[in-house]
């Protein structure tokens, strides 16, 4: 197959899809690439992989540079496994993906590429991030209570226990209002009261203290 062909059948999937030759420079940019990380196909063509997207891995190491894909690709056997990235959008946000690789050979030229398969994965980011902060600030809390039993509080409502509940699921202010049909100044209050009621000092604390009182 040569890469025309690639980019043809390529173009015809739904898959987020992009490719990248050994200078690290994108060669093709899906449709559904155009929808993930708003870079329109003819920013991105050309472009350098890391100049547009600004990847980072999970230890804030930059990735799909020109030596990554240099080195990559000049392996043998050659190999890229699936890992995560923190990608810059167009949106003005950065999110996370999944990044699967595949390694593409034209049969006559021989000309090599990196065709990355991304899938995002910001959502599963996002709770991994709350339950190691929710982690750290229960122990913090058990420390402070040397593992003994929790101090009496003032009883939750249960408009205060279903706010808790939605942060606890990885809700944001915003959808958490939303979900509540209250304004943004309104949760606010609530969480100062529910703060107020199990001595913490933000939703974080508030959250992992309600666990720890088996009310959530």
């Amino acid at each position: 197959m040569q890469h025309e062909e690639l980019f043809t059948f390529l173009g015809k999937t739904a898959d987020t899809a992009f490719g990248v030759n050994e200078r690290g420079e994108v060669c093709f940019w899906s449709e559904a690439a155009e929808k993930l990380f708003g870079w329109s196909k003819k920013k991105a063509l050309h472009n350098s992989c890391y100049a547009l997207l600004q990847g980072i891995d999970v230890l804030s190491t930059p990735t799909l540079t020109k030596d990554f894909y240099a080195r990559e690709l000049s392996r043998e056997p050659w190999g890229i496994p699936s890992f995560d990235l923190e990608v810059a959008t167009s949106f003005g946000r950065r999110i996370w993906v999944n990044l699967s690789s595949l390694l593409f050979e034209d049969s006559r030229s021989h000309y090599r590429l990196v065709v990355h398969l991304a899938r995002d994965i910001s959502e599963g980011k996002k709770r991994e991030e709350l339950l190691d902060n929710m982690l750290r600030v229960f122990k913090q809390l058990k420390a402070a209570n040397g593992g003994g039993r929790p101090s009496p509080i003032s009883p939750l409502s249960g408009k205060e226990q279903g706010i808790l509940q939605l942060f606890w699921r990885g809700k944001s202010a915003s959808e958490v209002a939303r979900d509540q049909q209250i304004t943004l100044q309104t949760l606010r209050n609530h969480l100062h009261h529910i703060n107020e009621k199990l001595g913490t000092h933000d939703r974080l604390q508030a959250v992992v203290h309600a666990m720890h009182r088996n009310l959530l």
